[in-house]
């Protein structure tokens, strides 16, 4: 859990808190049988459909296979859409 507190408050600069994270086993789901999937945001352990702020998948070996960030809901002021 530390490492990918690490991760994330190197890339967005914030602090997520843990009941924030879910971790979840890949298991039999994909090839990777001894990974985890990890998604992060409101919303992330209540399993009620809302898009993660982060995913990220870690192999068996506790290596990062896949990190994908959200798309920021909040427009910037002066950016054109």
């Amino acid at each position: 859990m530390q490492e990918i507190l690490r991760l994330l408050k190197a890339d967005s600069g914030k602090d997520f808190s843990p009941d924030k994270i879910a971790i979840r086993p890949t298991s039999r789901a994909c090839s990777m049988n001894g990974g985890v999937f990890v998604d992060v945001g409101e919303g992330a352990r209540a399993g009620n459909g809302l898009l993660p702020e982060y995913s990220m998948v870690f192999g068996p070996d506790g290596s990062l296979v896949c990190y994908l960030k959200g798309i920021d809901p909040k427009p910037t002021l002066g950016r054109s859409r």
